[in-house]
């Protein structure tokens, strides 16, 4: 798998986290806070995998370096300046 599609997955997961953190926050008064705590762990979930998978698998596939996590397309790893595809 190539870094660029690691970060794209790991973006993924990161936005995928967004709904249940706000749906956490609106929900304060249901059930006693029960449903909103629960929304609340499932989105913290979400964003800790995000940021587990973006720190295990964007790297240089040659110098295994941490490539940046910005949204532009990193083609050569600006370490080893090799293709990272």
């Amino acid at each position: 798998m190539t870094p660029r599609i690691a970060r794209i997955i790991g973006y993924v997961i990161l936005f995928a986290s967004f709904p249940f953190m706000g749906a956490g926050m609106c929900l304060t008064d249901v059930a006693g806070g029960l449903l909103s705590m629960a929304l609340l762990i499932v989105g913290g979930g979400l964003l800790a995998a995000s940021a587990v998978w973006c720190l295990r698998k964007v790297r240089c596939p040659h110098c295994n370096a941490l490539l940046p996590l910005k949204l532009y397309d990193i083609r050569v790893c600006p370490y080893c300046k090799k293709s990272t595809e």
